[in-house]
């Protein structure tokens, strides 16, 4: 009992804990500059010496498995960065696919376009004993998204689109367009019901030459069906 209030007096000094005392003789208050002068230094308090344990206290326990997380994570990351990379790549392979397809398929229609577009003023200038027709895209600078405008000229009259032409005067273009794509890309098949209603004596005989005309120089493989 004696010993142990030795050694609590020992490490207090009328109060002050010996521990505080050691901490204020290690941290001085001032600074020895040449010259034999000093520079007095505000203390150190006790709270900033203290304050990287207080931090490590209130971080809480230690992860042990913090290590293995990481590495785990980071596999997750590549292997997200590995599939980001693929899409991307097939991103770039569609859009150059779909690039070479449209290039494709605008000089295709272009060069079926100029097929049609011969043919069809060909039979207009028959059917109509004269005048003139012809086809446009109402967007020339994408065909493949463009609409098509049809132009005719009917003798006597001026050139203007098929909304102005009169019941004949359609009939008539529309059944040159119809033959100019026939012959162009002759099928197998084509059913013809009732095109010569809105057409006059005069018209009837002009698109019977034409049909005669057709189907002599359809393939031998394509026949008339009379119905």
């Amino acid at each position: 009992m004696i010993a142990s209030v030795c050694i609590l007096h020992a490490l207090t000094n009328n109060g002050e804990p010996m521990i505080k005392r050691s901490v204020k003789a290690i941290v001085p208050t001032h600074t020895v500059l040449e010259g034999g002068g000093f520079k007095v230094r505000r203390p150190v308090a006790m709270g900033s010496l203290m304050s990287p344990f207080l931090l490590l206290d209130e971080m809480g326990p230690v992860n042990l498995r913090a290590e293995i997380e990481m590495k785990e994570l980071e596999q997750q990351i590549s292997n997200i960065l590995l599939e980001s990379e693929d899409l991307q790549n097939a991103i770039d392979k569609l859009r150059l696919s779909i690039k070479t397809l449209n290039r494709e398929g605008k000089e295709r229609i272009l060069v079926s376009f100029e097929k049609v577009q011969v043919q069809f003023q060909k039979i207009f200038k028959q059917l109509f004993s004269g005048g003139e027709a012809k086809l446009e895209f109402t967007d020339p600078s994408d065909p493949l998204n463009s609409g098509l405008e049809i132009m005719a000229k009917p003798p006597g009259k001026k050139l203007q689109t098929l909304s102005l032409l009169s019941g004949g005067e359609k009939a008539l273009t529309a059944i040159s367009l119809l033959f100019a794509v026939f012959l162009t890309n002759p099928s197998p098949l084509c059913v013809l019901d009732e095109v010569d209603a809105p057409l006059d004596d005069t018209n009837v005989a002009r698109f019977c030459d034409l049909l005669d005309e057709i189907i002599i120089c359809l393939p031998s493989s394509i026949k008339l069906l009379n119905v």
